[in-house]
Parts: C-alpha cells; structure tokens; sequence
C-alpha cells in the first residue's frame, strides 16, 4: 500500500495516492512520518479537516516533530482559528526562532485577534530576519494603519507603491492615511491611483474612493 501510495503521488494522481496512505495507515498507524506526509497532501488538495485530523494525531504523539507544530498552525489559520493557530505557531517558533516565515505567519493571526501591538512586533522581527520580504513590509504597514499611526504606516506604503506591480489595496490605504492627516492633495492623487490600478477589483473600496475624490476636488478647487 505504501509503495503504491508513493507511486501515485509521484505521477501527481493525489486523490489516488491518499486513499492507498489510509489503507497503509490503517495498518500501521503509528507511523507518524508517513501521517505528516499525507496530511500535507490533503493540504495540497485543499482538504483542511482531513488535514487537521491527520496533524493532530501526529501533534499529539510527538509535539517536537520538525514542522508539525507550523503545518498544524496552517491548518488552523486556514479554518479561521486564529488562538488555535496562535499557540501552534508560537511552538514552532520557541524551536526554530529565527525562521521569519513563522513570525510572519504568527503576526497575521495576532492581526485576526486585534493584538496589534503584538502583530507589529512580529511583522519588526521578520523584516529583521528578511529586509527585502515585501509581504511583511505591508502587513507592518496594516498593523500601524489600524493603530492610528499614519505617520509611521506612510513611508511604509510610500516604499510598496513605487515597487513593481503594486496591489491596489496599497494605495486605498495610503489614499486614507494622507486623508486622516488631512493632506488633501496627497490623499487625492492616491485615491485617483488607487481607482486606476484597482479596476472594479474591490468594488465597495472603489465607491469610497470616488465619493472622496468627488468631495477633494471641491474642496482644491480642482
């Protein structure tokens, strides 16, 4: 059953290839290897219970496992558990404290929880152990936006709107940070940016903006 589970899995016949893991782990389920294997599998097909039973299993029978405690925090941020995926992460960051990815992953559920202050010192230490990952970058911005740091968030999101490609939701938010600091004129250009690369992607972010443009430009006399 195992051998042909890793034949299957290795022509990508996924689907295949678990129903031969249960089968072998049916039989022998205290290979908790070959469950963490599988488990990560039924994440690849976008199972996240079959996943998360799998994973707990393994968690629960051997904790210092490499990875499961992170893999069983994924699980649980992707069901919208964030204290569940809170107490795993912070355990596979007490093994592996210098991996930034977990920090990264650590503040977003602390960001879920409304633990600001917490969240941004997550997102610090990740652009501490990886300067250049842009996704932490906006995710500090985020964390400062929603403390009411304009100040702070501003350079932040200057820095993600000049780099290629720059998502839409960028700019809403610069847009509103220069709004709240009431410069008119910066809000204004951000706003009309937002709108031109957004293109009926956030449809409710979209009318805000253009209601606000609407009532800058009156006020500009533009």
């Amino acid at each position: 059953e195992l051998g042909i589970a890793l034949a299957f899995e290795g022509l990508g016949r996924l689907p295949e290839a678990l129903t031969h893991f249960e089968r072998y782990l049916a039989a022998n389920p205290d290979d908790h290897d070959i469950r963490f294997h599988a488990a990560r599998l039924y994440l690849q097909e976008g199972k996240s219970e079959q996943a998360l039973e799998n994973l707990q299993m393994v968690h629960r029978a051997n904790p210092e496992l490499p990875g499961v405690a992170a893999a069983l925090g994924d699980v649980y941020a992707l069901l919208k558990k964030p204290s569940e995926a809170e107490k795993c992460y912070r355990q596979a960051l007490a093994a592996t404290p210098k991996e930034p990815d977990l920090h990264r992953a650590l503040g977003q559920t602390l960001l879920d929880q409304s633990k600001l202050a917490e969240a941004e010192s997550e997102f610090r230490a990740t652009l501490e152990l990886d300067p250049q990952n842009r996704d932490a970058v906006k995710d500090l911005a985020t964390s400062l936006y929603l403390q009411n740091r304009y100040p702070e968030a501003i350079p932040l999101l200057e820095r993600l709107s000049r780099g290629p490609d720059a998502p839409s939701g960028v700019f809403f938010l610069l847009a509103t940070c220069y709004d709240h600091l009431q410069d008119r004129v910066r809000a204004l250009e951000s706003y009309q940016r937002f709108l031109e690369v957004s293109q009926n992607q956030s449809p409710n972010q979209e009318w805000q903006a253009r209601q606000r443009v609407k009532l800058l430009r009156r006020e500009l006399g533009k």
